[in-house]
This record gives C-alpha cells, structure tokens and sequence, in this order.
C-alpha cells in the first residue's frame, strides 16, 4: 500500500511530485479519496493536478459519480468543497475550472460531475462514464472519448476540436455552441442531442445517426430547432452528402412552420389578431408547399400528384358522361377506361388525343383548362427539381 504523502502541495502552491508517484500506485478508492482531498486543502477548492516533470496524471477507474458523492456528503456536517449540490438532495462531484490536462481518466465514474470550464485537453477519458456531466466551456481538444457515456451531457459551448469520439454515447446530450469542427463522429451514438449554435465543419457523421429528431425538436423549441437543421444542412453539403442537406433542409423548413403556428397561438392568446392571422396564414402557406412537394425536395411526390391528377380527372369525365368517341357516322359518350385516360393526359398536354372531344358545356368549360393550368404548373415544378438533383448529382 502506498505511503499517503505529507503535504500534499509544495511551498509554491503545486501538487507535490510526491502525490503522483501516489497516484500511479493507488488503487482506484485510494486514488478517489486522494482527489478529494486535494480539492479539499486548494485554496480555491479547485483541482489542480498540471503535468510535472513527464509525470503522467494517474486517475484510472477513479469514483466520483453521483451516489458515491452524494453518500460522501451526507455524512458530513459541513458541505465539503468537493460537493456540488443538485436540485433534488443529491450531490455531484465539483471539478469547475480542473487543470486536469493530459490526466488517465479511463473507466472513470463521473456521472453529473461539474466540469464546467474544466481542462481536459488530451485527457484519456477512454469509457469513461460521464452521464449528465456538465461539461459546459470545458477544453476537450485532443481528448480521447472513445466509447465514453455521455448520454444527457452539457457540452455546450465546449472546446472539442481534435477529440476522439469514435463510438461516443452523447444521446441526448447538449452540443449547442459546442466547437466540432473536423470531427469523426460517424460511429458516435447522436440520438437526440442539441445542436443549435454549434461549429461545425466538415464534422462527420450523418443524418440517420440523429434518431429522427434533434433535441430541440423534441422539446418544441422551434427557433432553436430551425438554426439546428440549417447548422446541419450546411455541414452535410460541405461533406458531399446532399441526401442529408436534403433532409436537414426539410427539417429546417417544417421548423418554421411550427414556429409560425406556435408564434400564431400566443398572438391569440395576447389578443393581437392581425398577427396571429399572418402566422396562420405563413403556417398554411407552407403547408400547402409541403404537402404538394416537400418544399421543393420531393420528385416523386409531385410524379404522384401529377398521376392523381391523371386519374381524378378521368373519374370525373367518366361520371359526367361529357367526353364523346367518334364512332364513324356520329359521336357518342364514352366510359370507356382507355379512351378516358387518353382524353385525361391529352389535357394535361394541351394535345386533344385522335377521337375524342369534349361536349360543349360549362363544366368542361371550366375542367378541361384548370387540369391544364395544374398539370402545367406541377410539370414546371417537376422540372425546377429534377434540375437540383442533377446539379447535385
């Protein structure tokens, strides 16, 4: 058993080299009980473990996750420095403002610690437990998170440039403002996580990896969950991956519909009619956009719009009974199926197919231009997106 050194800091106000020698010798209670303790005796109640002399920063397998912590705490009289409390009687672990730079974090337990503006840069954090963990403002760059938990982290605003996190768990954590750029996240668990605001830039990973939904989506925060999406698109298309912009940009549109319902329901209730109305009316608007093609990203959902326009207005021929067949000596009606389609698509063309012609009346009068008009249009839509895909393709 290693001998626990005495004192812990030297004259100058640093860990002593003998605590590290203590550390890579410790067991991982020893080593738990030793970090409390150094919090513990800081002026400052602050962590302070900085590498000297190439000593490598030994914390291994360590517990300072909330039960362990919480147990600790209660058992005092006096909150301790190393205890930061949470909103329901438990306690988490207090490393705010850590100099824990290059430290071996690896299996630690540092479930809701508070790392808030911590030093983490090239920590080994190797599956290191750190669910709920605050990470809010920590350096993170270069730091190896290889499979850690970090399901329910804040990272926001976080410094992670250069971070291992290939096959990180950050479902559902907060990413927002967090710095991404260049990472490889494409065996990361992303599942839910908050993004808007972050920095990204040719950060790998794609849309399928976010389980449908941001985390701004899912608690219908609508503004922040539009920035999120157009976050997104932009770093799907600086990867290539223009089937992700795609979805990203739907996502980014639905938002703002949303939001304009949601901003539509609070002018109701403040009673600013004028601007709840045009609310609404932006909200259906775009509704309408996206039901007819998925505001411009849907090719075979106008294709389909464009055949249901085909066969209703063949329907309608038929019921009415208004399209005549020449029958040699003299016209007659037809319900005929082929001779109906025929005369349908011929509409749609402006082309009037041989043999058939309309009856003169008010209906077909009024029927046969408006399929007309509509086909045209959805023919010109039909176009303007086909010619994105090809200039993406």
């Amino acid at each position: 058993m290693p001998t626990i050194p005495d004192p812990l800091y030297d004259p100058d106000g640093r860990v002593s080299l003998a605590v590290y020698e203590y550390l890579e010798e410790a067991t991982p209670e020893e080593r738990t009980e030793m970090v409390l303790k150094l919090i513990e005796e800081h002026p400052q109640g602050r962590l302070e473990l900085l590498r000297q002399d190439g000593k490598r920063i030994h914390l291994e397998d360590i517990d300072l996750g909330i039960e362990s912590i919480t147990a600790l705490a209660k058992d005092l009289s006096t909150p301790p420095k190393w205890a930061s409390p949470e909103l329901d009687g438990r306690f988490g672990v207090c490393l705010c403002n850590a100099c824990l730079t290059g430290a071996c974090l690896r299996s630690a337990n540092l479930r809701c610690a508070d790392f808030v503006a911590a030093h983490l840069e090239s920590a080994d954090l190797l599956l290191a437990e750190l669910q709920g963990a605050d990470l809010q403002y920590a350096y993170l760059r270069d730091a190896h998170l290889l499979g850690a938990h970090l399901e329910g982290a804040h990272l926001r605003g976080a410094r992670l440039e250069n971070a291992n996190l290939l096959d990180a768990h950050l479902e559902g954590a907060d990413l927002q403002r967090a710095h991404l750029e260049r990472l490889d996240l494409s065996v990361a668990h992303l599942e839910c996580v908050s993004i808007s605001g972050a920095w990204l830039d040719n950060t790998r990973f794609s849309h399928n990896q976010l389980g449908g939904a941001i985390g701004e989506e899912l608690r219908k925060e609508y503004p922040s969950a539009r920035n999120g999406y157009l976050i997104l698109k932009q770093n799907f298309e600086s990867l290539g991956d223009y089937a992700g912009a795609s979805w990203a940009y739907c996502k980014e549109r639905r938002m703002e519909k949303l939001e304009a319902w949601q901003k539509g329901r609070r002018a109701e209730q403040s009673g600013d009619w004028p601007e709840a109305l045009r609310q609404h009316l932006k909200a259906v608007l775009d509704q309408l956009v996206e039901l007819l093609c998925n505001y411009g990203e849907g090719f075979w959902r106008i294709v389909l719009w464009l055949g249901i326009i085909w066969f209703d207005f063949a329907l309608l021929y038929a019921i009415t009974g208004e399209v005549l067949a020449d029958r040699g000596t003299q016209h007659v009606t037809t319900r005929n199926l082929v001779d109906l389609l025929s005369f349908s698509l011929g509409t749609m063309v402006t082309i009037a197919p041989p043999g058939l012609i309309a009856y003169d009346s008010l209906l077909m009068r009024i029927a046969m231009p408006a399929q007309a008009f509509i086909s045209i249009f959805l023919a010109g839509l039909l176009g303007f997106v086909a010619g994105n895909r090809i200039r993406r393709s």
